[in-house]
Parts: C-alpha cells; structure tokens; sequence
C-alpha cells in the first residue's frame, strides 16, 4: 500500500502504525473466524476457550456456640455413721466380763441387777417401744453340789413375774454358750404394752449364778438382736 506523499510525515507514520497493529490483529483472529469454501460458504471455527473459569466459594465466617455455663450443684452434707468401740464391763465382786458396743449404757447402781440398754431412753424407763435392753441377775451361792443351770433357769422363769403376758416357746435347756455350760429358754411377753422378745441365758461357775435376760422389742429385733447375742458370746465366768 503506498501512501499519498502530499501527506505529513507524522500522518504517514501514524497510518503505518495503525495498519501494522491491524495486521498482527487479524493474525492472532485468523483461527477463529470463518474460512471461506471454494463454493463461498462460510464455515464456523469451534471456539475454545483458553482459560478456565474458577468459582471462588463464599467465605464462611465460622460461628461459635459458647458452651452453656453449667452451675455446680453442691453435693449434701452427710455426717459419717460413727462406728461403736468395743466396750468392756468387768464385775470384780461376782466375777464375771462381758464386751458391747460404746454406744450402749450401763446402770450397775443396783445392788440386785446391772441394765445394759441400747440408748439412754431405754434405760431410764420401762418403755420399750424399740430397741432393747439386757438384765443381768448376779447371785453367790454356797450349795453343793452346785445347782443345774438348767434348775436354776427353770426356776427363774416362774418367779420373774415382770410382763402383762408370757409365752415360753422354749423352755429351759442345757447348751453351752461362748464355750461355757449354760442354759437357755426363750419367749413371746408384753412388756408395758408393747411387744417383746425374751432370751433368757443362765451359768453356773465357782460358786457364782449369772442369769440374763434379753429383752428386744418386736418392731426392731432384727435391727438389735445381732448386737445381743455378741454381747452374749462375749461373757465370761472367771
């Protein structure tokens, strides 16, 4: 293409620069526009694109649920069950020892029996609604031969005239208790209205009767007849 010369050589110029930027153009738009059959149709050219498209996912701001506050719930109080101590209870003048539980009361002050009772209500009255109490009848003897304990509980029973009512399930029999010859009897009473269980236990040792007489009451002997009977086991003749 040659240029006009009446042209200033600055327009000159600028027109070659344009016709250089249009050819470089048309050779980068060559591939993708129709070409052109010896018949004059046109043929389409498939674009391809030449980059990939990404989406960017959405930013997510994390959301954070506090944990609910929790208030501690305070644990109650509990008052630990005290334990008994073993106890020890010796008669120097009839000669005997036996073993309980601290949280037992003892009344020696007569000179006839010794009360054992299982809290102090039980041993300052004659009511005997729960729990129970225990006698102890001491007695010297000169006799010999010595008497039975057998004979001697046997005898005891029909004179110990203390219930409204008395029912022997069991008389007097010989056994050995804590190791010791003994005998035992039980029953069914009314004590002061209320119901009660009775063992009875009597030794017979060097001149010296013992006989005791367990008194439980019926709403709780399976509560404190346990406690009694290791009193019982305990007790010695000396």
């Amino acid at each position: 293409m040659q240029l006009p010369k009446y042209l200033p050589r600055w327009w000159r110029t600028a027109v070659l620069l344009w016709l250089a930027t249009a050819v470089s153009a048309c050779a980068t738009l060559a591939p993708y526009l129709p070409s052109l059959e010896p018949d004059g149709t046109a043929t389409a050219i498939a674009l391809t694109p030449t980059e990939e498209v990404f989406l960017r996912a959405p930013t997510i701001t994390p959301t954070f649920t506090p944990a609910p506050t929790t208030t501690p719930v305070p644990l109650p109080s509990l008052t630990p069950t005290r334990i008994p101590e073993p106890a020890t209870y010796r008669n120097e003048e009839h000669r005997f020892s036996l073993t309980y539980p601290d949280n037992w009361l003892v009344n020696d002050d007569d000179s006839h029996a010794i009360l054992m009772a299982s809290d102090e209500a039980r041993l300052v009255t004659n009511v005997l609604d729960v729990g129970g109490v225990i006698f102890l009848f001491p007695e010297a003897f000169t006799a010999d031969p010595p008497p039975s304990p057998t004979a001697v509980l046997t005898a005891f029973i029909q004179n110990f005239v203390v219930f409204d009512s008395e029912e022997v399930t069991q008389p007097a029999t010989a056994a050995r208790v804590a190791g010791q010859e003994a005998a035992v009897a039980t029953a069914d009473a009314v004590f002061n209205r209320y119901p009660v269980k009775i063992n009875y236990y009597t030794f017979v040792r060097d001149g010296q009767i013992l006989v005791v007489v367990v008194m439980l009451a019926e709403e709780t002997v399976a509560e404190y007849e346990p406690t009694a009977v290791r009193i019982i086991n305990s007790l010695r003749m000396e």
